[in-house]
């Protein structure tokens, strides 16, 4: 049988505990202390690692599926043919033993704190928006501001469900807003954006 062969345990692509543990390091980071400090070196380096871990992260989730559901199909398969059970018995604890380790990997990625975040912004309605704010006049009448700001929320909403990442980490969605605002103004005045944007870093969180 093809699924008693496969993911049975960890190959040449697969990532070491270490890796995971070294990648974890800048995923629990804020993205504050990714982009802090005076050295754009270190600034780039800093975002550079968070993506690198990003990207180790739904290699990592996608592992995991691929191996559970291998699992899942054997075992169907030993449902029909209980008589091959005994045969299967030694192939079939490596599969979940591998499914085990890709399962610990996994939950070194992610936080409690994000995923019960995320999970508390899925299920939010849409709040009440400040659509009659005189800052945002500038972007027109308060029906077409409403709709701006309901955009930017949706955008917000969803960006964090589809994430493994903390709300924190999508703050920087509402500066194009901002930007939107300072740009229609004639004058500089309170509502132009900061200087300097913080950086959004690498979006390969994706739990997709």
């Amino acid at each position: 049988m093809y699924e008693l062969d496969s993911y049975t345990g960890a190959d040449e692509d697969s990532f070491l505990d270490e890796e995971v543990e070294q990648a974890a390091a800048p995923l629990h980071r804020s993205p504050d202390s990714n982009g802090a400090g005076d050295d754009e070196d270190a600034e780039d380096d800093n975002w550079r690692a968070h993506g690198e871990a990003q990207q180790l992260r739904i290699n990592v989730f996608k592992e995991w599926r691929r191996a559970a559901a291998s699992l899942h199909r054997a075992q169907s398969v030993l449902d029909t043919f209980p008589w091959l059970k005994s045969w299967a018995d030694s192939p079939m604890k490596l599969k979940a033993e591998y499914v085990a380790s890709l399962q610990k990997q996994a939950a070194r990625l992610v936080s409690r704190e994000a995923l019960l975040a995320a999970a508390r912004i899925a299920a939010m309605d849409t709040p009440e928006l400040p659509s009659e704010e005189a800052v945002f006049s500038v972007l027109g009448n308060p029906t077409a501001v409403g709709d701006q700001l309901r955009s930017l929320w949706r955008q917000w909403r969803t960006s964090i469900a589809d994430s493994w990442d903390h709300p924190r980490e999508y703050d920087y969605l509402t500066y194009r807003l901002v930007h939107k605002v300072s740009s229609r103004r004639k004058g500089r005045d309170g509502a132009d954006p900061p200087r300097t944007v913080p950086r959004a870093g690498p979006r390969c969180s994706s739990r997709t």
